[in-house]
């Protein structure tokens, strides 16, 4: 719950109080009190009631969720006649409760809990101010009581608590309560409980009670329990939850026959994402479920979590357990991508339909890959405004030799192994042919992949999708259906008509993803959005003890130490995470093309020393090469995507000299010097001069070295052959389906496949409840700038001289083989980092390109 939500709870709350008129007293209501009239004990409740009598309750709550509950009292012989009303709140972090009872003079009372709670299931804390009112003095009692409690769940079969409250200014005045729970079969099918209260003596017999019961909870959502107390008296009570609502009910009798005073209780309760204790809702409300996705990214966002690809995978997997769900509406509109990530979501959404559970695909302007995203589900509707892109793969590589010589920039490429590539965009104007060789390889692994997953999905035949490729490329929404690529033409109306046809009825349409891009979600009210907005299953269980954690950790971005994928920080938190008890194993999501071979090796150790202590997967994403790859090899399995490019193991360098450039600035240089090679970095704006012989020489022997080791960590981390590895490496990249081939990873997969063989790894079933933790935290500044579409700013002297040379420069988009980005952009950190080792791949010189982006774009 946000934090507004919660102040304006408290206001309800203290406004309650001013209206009253009430005043201090001396005692509180102790916990003993409030368990004999209702609920099990402090320790065995789940609900918002068990924190008012130990504020630890509320740590063990689901992430993010929330309960409210409300108790009303009186005698059942006599309904008209109140005697005690109560309002409880706990969430997570926080607690609130008002409870009102009567006093001997008719006279009322109320006691406020205000606290705050942590800690996990196994472990938690809390601590609550307490406030009395009544109309006995003529002091309002702000601070009357302190309450600390302290909840231990070592294992599933018990639970222990203790909760101590202290009289602020009578410090004879304290009440201690312990309790505890016994569940012979680990689950709440069979709860056993008791307690024990003294108060403010341990010696006098007279103030120490005790009490012990029994629960049975024979379905979820629906629980029996009684309870007889030192006194004689005995409690008896139920408690049912369907959905977001409880209603509950108890009878207290002060004798053991009844025959005694009576009182009896009911109480209404609201809870947010607290489904695994109740009954699920009833297929009568079931709807169909549109994805309506933007920009897709590798990891969790703070501005918008929806947009991650862990999160929508898991709301395609919820609503394919989700009764109420019959289908899925995938909105492809505004989605981007890369083909890796299409892939893991086409491949969820093959697992949805396993279930029975239909697929309608919404396409726009589809490239060839949103197409073969599309081409999974049960019926295509194209926009009969629509043009489809049946065009296939291309890839090239931006070349700069050239330009570097009319700028008076001279190079040297320190390249020792056939098919590390990634200074040839600076060295040479075409492809060589080992670079050539293995693109072309590359090309066709993915190309073969995709035009699979469309002949599968559409029954199309291997020579009709060469007439399509190759004839009729561009297709208007017409030449789809004609072609058999789509099956209607329109929008929302022919979307319901599918709708129909499949399911035989009408259905709602929720909404997940963004709002604005929907095609069913209308208007802008906010009560409107929330309502159709669809929330994933808590999979939280009523079960006690901290269940097992599984973590996943984003390494994004280059291997640098400071940037990119921040390679000290992320081993720290991989450091921290293998010596974490509740984590019981860790997978590493790549989506690297390399960089700095120190800093990729910082985290390639911690990953080994993880494994030393719990399964460490590794899931890779568009690209996992070179420093991508050093970060992953430890791993103690490695999966990949068709699309992943993997391997590129080996290592390059690259020298950017003066070769004029100073003299057509105007720019000279004199040096002094101590030692021969000491000019070696001197220079305006670039080293002076090119590297000598003898330099070459030991810049070659510190390559050669770093590969060997490279070679050498890879055949450990894989278990192979030295021999072997060097067969496969020589800077050589891989797509995923021949990495699997080569040894180099182990299986074909995504995140969800990854994350679904460790779980079997770990033994743990479907339906035990795992908790999935993401790491790195998301930086809310950084998000801030990203959603402001800013970029970092450029470092270094060739960024100033960038932004003098490209002012008034244009670069006309001829071809969609131009150059993605400035040519000075590009250059400018290889020559902050000139002469440094680069375990690099030249993704970044490499466009794969589907044939569209904004070239050959009709617009009106």
């Amino acid at each position: 719950m946000h934090m507004p939500k919660k102040f304006v709870l408290v206001l309800v709350g203290l406004l309650t109080l001013i209206q009253g008129s009430i005043w201090a007293s001396d005692n509180f209501i102790e916990p003993w009190q409030v368990s004999s009239l209702f609920g099990t004990t402090g320790s065995v409740q789940t609900d918002a009631v068990g924190s008012f009598i130990n504020p630890a309750l509320g740590a063990t709550m689901p992430f993010m969720s929330t309960q409210m509950d409300t108790w009303v009292f009186a005698d059942p012989r006599n309904l008209q006649s109140k005697s005690q009303w109560a309002y409880f709140y706990a969430d997570p972090y926080m607690l609130m409760g008002l409870y009102s009872t009567n006093l001997p003079d008719n006279t009322n009372q109320i006691d406020v809990h205000l606290g705050f709670s942590g800690g996990n299931r196994s472990v938690a804390f809390g601590i609550a101010n307490i406030s009395v009112f009544n109309q006995q003095h003529s002091v309002n009692d702000y601070f009357h009581a302190l309450q600390a409690g302290l909840l231990v769940r070592p294992i599933q079969q018990l639970s222990l608590g203790a909760t101590f409250t202290q009289n602020y200014i009578n410090s004879e005045k304290w009440n201690l309560y312990v309790d505890g729970g016994l569940r012979p079969f680990g689950s709440n099918l069979l709860t056993l409980f008791g307690a024990w209260s003294a108060s403010d003596t341990f010696t006098d017999p007279n103030t120490q009670r005790w009490q012990a019961g029994v629960s049975v909870a024979p379905v979820k959502g629906f629980e029996l329990y009684g309870k007889y107390n030192s006194a004689g008296s005995l409690t008896l009570g139920f408690a049912f939850r369907y959905g977001m609502l409880g209603l509950s009910s108890s009878l207290y009798s002060d004798k053991q026959d009844f025959s005694g005073s009576l009182t009896a209780g009911a109480g209404l309760s609201f809870v947010m994402n607290k489904d695994g204790f109740a009954m699920k809702s009833s297929s009568a409300a079931k709807s169909y479920l549109e994805l309506s996705l933007g920009n897709l990214s590798a990891a969790p966002s703070f501005f918008n979590s929806s947009a991650s690809l862990f999160t929508v995978l898991e709301t395609i997997h919820s609503a394919k357990k989700d009764p109420a769900i019959e289908g899925l509406i995938l909105n492809t509109t505004s989605l981007v991508a890369s083909r890796s990530d299409l892939w893991e979501l086409r491949s969820s959404l093959e697992d949805f339909k396993k279930s029975g559970k239909k697929v309608i695909a919404f396409i726009q302007d589809p490239t060839f890959d949103i197409y073969a995203l599309a081409s999974v589900a049960d019926r295509i509707v194209m926009d009969s405004q629509g043009v489809l892109s049946f065009d296939g793969y291309v890839a090239g590589r931006g070349y700069y030799k050239h330009t570097l010589e009319k700028l008076g920039i001279g190079f040297r490429e320190l390249k020792y192994f056939t098919y590390k590539s990634a200074a040839e965009s600076y060295s040479r104007d075409s492809f060589s042919e080992a670079d050539k060789e293995q693109y072309e390889a590359y090309l066709d692994s993915i190309f073969n992949a995709t035009k699979q997953l469309i002949l599968t999905g559409r029954g199309l035949s291997s020579e009709q999708f060469a007439i399509l490729l190759e004839d009729n490329f561009l297709l208007s929404a017409k030449e789809a259906k004609t072609a058999a690529l789509v099956d209607t033409m329109g929008r929302e109306d022919a979307i319901r008509m599918i709708i129909r046809e499949l399911s035989g009825k009408d259905y709602p349409v929720q909404v997940f993803g963004n709002g604005s891009l929907s095609l069913f979600q209308k208007g802008s009210m906010p009560m409107m959005s929330l309502m159709s907005t669809y929330r994933m299953t808590s999979q939280q269980q009523d079960i006690w003890g901290e269940p097992p954690h599984i973590a996943i950790v984003y390494a994004n971005g280059e291997t640098a130490l400071q940037g990119g994928m921040n390679a000290r920080t992320l081993a720290k938190i991989i450091d921290d995470l293998a010596q974490d008890n509740n984590v019981k194993a860790i997978v590493l999501r790549v989506d690297s093309p390399g960089g700095d071979a120190i800093a990729a090796d910082y985290v390639a150790e911690a990953v080994k020393k993880a494994t030393e202590q719990k399964p460490v997967y590794v899931s890779m994403g568009s690209v996992a090469g070179s420093g991508g790859y050093w970060v992953s090899m430890y791993g103690t399995n490695l999966y990949a995507t068709p699309y992943t490019i993997t391997g590129s193991i080996g290592v390059i360098a690259s020298w950017f000299y003066d070769a004029g450039l100073n003299n057509k600035l105007g720019f000279s240089i004199d040096l002094l010097k101590r030692g021969s090679h000491a000019d070696l970095q001197a220079g305006i704006i670039l080293p002076y001069r090119d590297l000598n012989d003898a330099e070459v020489k030991e810049y070659r022997q510190w390559i050669l070295e770093l590969y060997d080791d490279f070679v050498a960590k890879v055949a450990a981390g894989r278990n192979m052959d030295e021999n072997k590895v060097k067969e496969l490496a020589e800077g050589r990249i891989y797509s995923g389906t021949d990495a699997v081939q080569n040894g180099l990873i182990d299986d074909i997969g995504g995140l969800q496949y990854t994350l679904a063989a460790l779980k079997e790894s770990l033994n743990l079933s479907e339906d035990v409840e795992v908790v999935i933790d993401e790491y790195p935290d998301p930086d809310p500044f950084t998000a801030f700038m990203e959603a402001l579409g800013q970029t970092s700013l450029p470092k270094g002297n060739m960024a100033k001289l960038a932004a003098i040379l490209i002012q008034g420069v244009s670069r006309p988009n001829l071809s969609p083989l131009a150059v993605g980005t400035g040519f000075f952009e590009t250059v400018e950190p290889r020559i902050i980092q000139n002469g440094q080792v680069q375990a690099l791949i030249p993704l970044d010189m490499i466009e794969l390109y589907q044939g569209k982006e904004s070239f050959g774009t009709v617009k009106f």
